[in-house]
């Protein structure tokens, strides 16, 4: 206790010379106000409470749209099997047409383009085939690049 006394005493005496760490220190000024706290908790209520029905708002969303897309889904796939059904009867229609009348063979006919041809007149000149001769153009790129190389070759050699 007398280490206490001889302590307390010498706080006096660092207070007598002017020297006090915390009295710069206005805490009371600092602290915010009860009706500030209220009105803060108050506006963090509000903001929760519109938080809140947002959520309730986007998860009801969520729900009717995963209905809907379930139901779209199930359409879809029964669409898919509707179509897949038709196009193996068609396709048997076919086969069966195929076997009762074989000059009716699709891989016998030509294309509709060549069965709707014009038959060519016979004053009209046929048609002249491309030849795989290039263009002067080219021959002259042609004989360019094997001066080229030729060039290339004789420098290499000596």
């Amino acid at each position: 206790m007398a280490s206490a006394a001889a302590a307390s005493s010498s706080m006096d005496a660092s207070n007598e010379d002017g020297f006090d760490l915390y009295e710069s220190m206005d805490i009371t000024s600092q602290l915010p106000s009860s009706v500030e706290l209220e009105s803060s908790l108050e506006e963090a209520v509000a903001h929760r409470t519109r938080l809140q029905a947002e959520l309730d708002s986007l998860q009801a969303q969520f729900k009717g749209g995963k209905q809907r897309v379930e139901d779209l889904t199930r359409r879809v796939c029964i669409l898919l099997q509707t179509a897949q059904l038709e196009i193996q009867r068609k396709d048997a229609e076919l086969q069966a047409l195929v076997r009762t009348h074989p000059q009716h063979d699709r891989r016998a006919n030509t294309s509709l383009e060549h069965q709707h041809r014009r038959p060519r007149s016979p004053d009209r000149r046929p048609r002249r085939s491309r030849s795989r001769s290039r263009s002067p153009r080219r021959e002259q790129r042609r004989r360019e690049d094997d001066e080229g190389a030729r060039g290339l070759e004789a420098a290499r050699r000596r």
